[in-house]
């Protein structure tokens, strides 16, 4: 048959979390459309049965990086021509003149087969982000994105956390990942001020800039489509090229041409202006002083949240409100970079998306004949037992009665 709602696409978190992107106005009409979360009911969909409750998982500080993510157990229908959308999630950005986090890893692969059986997919959460603090228990870079991943198909992996720190002894170098995070503080004028920026993982992203020179700009953390934007970054830019993203992937899975993804988080500015998130949901950084904050991307699912001027915290966990501008939900967008100094944190990183979409029939239905039931003849039930089965090939089923001769008889009525 063709199915009336050819997606399934699974998210990370709960419905009201998700920000309802696609404005279906509860979780029951997003499951109908083929649009899961963490709190879907179980039950058959167009394209197959989601077989258990989901498993949903916060990210935290304290559960460590990888520690985000929505664990789904769906059996699909044969399903044919397939085109199947994985992005991880985005890295968080890191904090005093943090770098941009990188964005999730993205695959896409074409016209491809997912026969009948039970999957797993794991949806990544985004990086925490990354803050260098007063008290220096708490000191870290921008998380890595949690990666997301398909039975059967090459996992994507989570995006690398922005760099932090602009002159300390301990600052702290980018995350690698799908795509890597951006450097931070003005290594273009020293060795020792900031830290270096992270790499790639090639047919995934790309690599974050290096920062530039003292202590602006630090480096955009990388998309899937380039670099991020800064020093040795795309744009060829020099040592005072603005941290912007790198821009992500535009899909057309979803039927339409304007969604991208994974684009990498923008870097802070230090009397300049900050970077803004690239193309697919990367977050904006923060600046310090003169100019203005980095912009979110806006051509995600959800979009990337602009850079300001956040609250300065010194805890282990961030803030509700951060200096940087957290990456899009469901894009695998990098979080910004944190200003200078003490206590200003980046965004967090934005989740990742899983989208299958069958572009020909699926099949259902019982492939393997099994006996269904045995029950009394309401009609006679003193001697006769109605055995009945489902799929075909079966003319015959083998009995005993109570331990006693095994007998073969017709499938349908059975006389004992």
């Amino acid at each position: 048959s063709t199915p009336s709602s050819p997606y399934a696409v699974f998210h990370h978190g709960t419905f009201a979390n998700g920000g309802d992107p696609y404005s279906h106005g509860s979780v029951t009409a997003a499951a109908t459309a083929g649009d899961f979360y963490s709190d879907t009911a179980t039950g058959t969909y167009e394209l197959g049965t989601l077989d258990e409750t989901p498993t949903f998982v916060q990210e935290t500080v304290a559960a460590g990086e990888g520690g985000g993510k929505t664990t789904y157990k769906f059996t699909f229908h044969n399903l044919t021509s397939v085109d199947v959308l994985m992005v991880a999630g985005g890295g968080g950005g890191g904090g005093d003149m943090g770098g941009g986090g990188g964005a999730g890893g993205y695959i896409e692969t074409k016209n491809t087969t997912i026969s009948t059986g039970q999957k797993t997919i794991i949806v990544g959460g985004g990086g925490i982000a990354g803050c260098y603090t007063g008290s220096s228990t708490y000191r870290s870079r921008g998380r890595n994105g949690t990666d997301t991943s398909v039975s059967g198909f090459t996992t994507v992996i989570g995006g690398g956390g922005g760099a932090t720190g602009h002159n300390n002894s301990d600052d702290i170098a980018a995350g690698n990942g799908g795509s890597g995070g951006g450097g931070s503080g003005g290594r273009a004028s020293s060795g020792d001020y900031g830290a270096e920026r992270g790499t790639g993982t090639a047919g995934q992203g790309y690599d974050g800039a290096r920062s530039g020179q003292t202590w602006w700009p630090s480096g955009g953390g990388g998309g899937a489509s380039e670099k991020g934007y800064g020093r040795d970054g795309s744009g060829g830019g020099g040592n005072t090229a603005i941290g912007h993203g790198g821009n992500g992937k535009q899909s057309t899975i979803t039927g339409f041409t304007s969604y991208w993804f994974a684009g990498g988080g923008g870097s802070a500015g230090h009397d300049s202006s900050a970077g803004n998130g690239g193309k697919g949901g990367g977050g904006g950084g923060a600046r310090h002083g003169s100019g203005s904050h980095g912009t979110g991307d806006t051509n995600g699912l959800t979009n990337g949240e602009t850079g300001d001027d956040g609250s300065q915290a010194d805890q282990r966990e961030p803030p509700t409100n951060r200096a940087g501008g957290d990456g899009g939900k469901h894009t695998g967008g990098g979080g910004g970079g944190g200003d200078h100094h003490h206590n200003n944190w980046g965004g967090n990183g934005g989740s990742g998306i899983v989208i299958i979409r069958t572009g020909g029939n699926i099949t259902t239905g019982k492939t393997i004949p099994k006996v269904n039931d045995i029950t009394l003849d309401p009609a006679n039930e003193a001697s006769n037992v109605l055995i009945s089965t489902q799929g075909t090939g079966i003319s015959t089923v083998k009995y005993s009665v109570n331990g006693g001769s095994e007998v073969s008889t017709p499938v349908s009525q059975l006389s004992v």
